[in-house]
């Protein structure tokens, strides 16, 4: 039965890690020092593998891989234009209508600057998805139409632009790398030049290097705080070395409030750097083996190519979009929400592999 759990579980390689991940989330419960939370996150796990499932079995063809993509990119537009509302908007507008104060950027005159949020809990996850969004939109171009590809580029200028209004130096470099990887599609280069784009918050020293409009406030900072950038610590010493089981989802912020805070802030985001570290602290060396070997996947299956394919599957965005989506800047993968993206990504490279192989020629004797 091609709609079938067997048919999946049979013939994707990404699902079998995905469900085995999410085995290890479940069973790493027992461990949980909040329950409440770690049961938060098996069932993001869980949904993951489901999103994954569903994008494996109903996305078939180029076309609606292409139309997938350009789907979130095209969403997000309603969020970048509350976004570049947002920063139009003084700090004392915050103070007085919601009663606190966002996060803040401070130029060289020492004038305050909102770091746009959106829709979103916080500008850090709102420049990811920006900037994921720049990758898919800008290697999407690459197989449009040129009509259809000028709209794709009107729509990533306007993600671009609100995305430097998040004053991520994340977010700025995300941008670019996702534009260079969609013209230049080379993997490895993607991944090296989003992994650089560390935002603010977890090496202070490289703020002071910062352009005026993004010298930023770090996340450990009181919002009223004038001094220099440089004079706060970063936020954790770094996640602890795996183990071989690790330290399950439920049990990630005990520790790292507890064993490896060194400061008390409250604003502090007590995380790992990126998502193998995460995954690595949560899962410990088998999962950190087995979220390596889910990237190696992909990069293989994205290499495909169906021979004479009238409708081209969206190689460039998926190589582009994955790239920054996969190395995200402070939050490991931009948070549990935005990794439905990236499971859907790696159901369409295992499709398009899977279309590639149906339309190669049989070998000689086997006609």
């Amino acid at each position: 039965m091609e709609n079938g759990f067997r048919r999946i579980l049979r013939a994707s390689p990404s699902f079998r890690i995905g469900a085995f991940l999410a085995a290890l989330t479940v069973a790493g419960l027992y461990t949980a020092t909040r329950l409440v939370w770690g049961i938060a996150f098996a069932l993001h796990e869980l949904s993951q593998v489901a999103a994954f499932y569903v994008a494996w079995h109903v996305i078939r063809t180029g076309r609606d891989a292409r139309l997938t993509l350009l789907a979130f990119v095209v969403g997000l537009l309603p969020a970048v234009a509350l976004g570049l509302q947002q920063s139009s908007m003084p700090v004392r507008f915050f103070q007085e209508t919601v009663g606190s104060v966002p996060a803040i950027a401070w130029d060289e005159a020492g004038n305050p600057h909102v770091r746009v949020f959106s829709t979103f809990e916080h500008p850090l996850h709102f420049s990811h998805a920006l900037s994921t969004a720049v990758g898919l939109g800008a290697g999407s171009w690459r197989e449009a139409s040129p009509g259809a590809g000028f709209a794709v580029l009107a729509v990533v200028a306007a993600i671009g632009y609100c995305n430097q209004y998040t004053y991520s130096i994340g977010g700025l470099l995300g941008t670019a790398a996702g534009l260079l990887a969609a013209v230049f599609p080379v993997a490895p280069a993607v991944a090296r030049a989003a992994r650089a784009g560390r935002a603010p918050g977890l090496r202070p020293r490289g703020a002071a290097r910062l352009p005026a409009a993004h010298r930023v406030q770090l996340l450990g900072q009181e919002p009223h705080h004038r001094g220099p950038p440089g004079d706060l610590l970063p936020d954790v010493r770094g996640p602890p070395g795996p183990s071989r089981a690790g330290r399950g989802w439920g049990s990630i912020r005990t520790t790292l409030e507890q064993d490896y805070r060194i400061t008390r802030e409250k604003m502090v985001a007590f995380t790992a750097e990126n998502y193998f570290l995460q995954r690595a602290l949560a899962s410990g060396l088998v999962g950190l083996g087995l979220s390596i070997a889910l990237c190696l996947l992909f990069f293989r299956n994205a290499r495909a190519r169906a021979p004479d394919d009238p409708s081209p599957w969206p190689r460039s965005a998926l190589l582009a979009g994955s790239g920054v989506l996969r190395a995200g800047p402070v939050h490991p993968g931009g948070g549990p929400t935005s990794r439905y993206v990236l499971w859907t990504l790696f159901a369409l490279a295992e499709r398009m592999r899977l279309a590639a192989r149906a339309a190669a020629p049989a070998p000689r004797g086997e006609e």
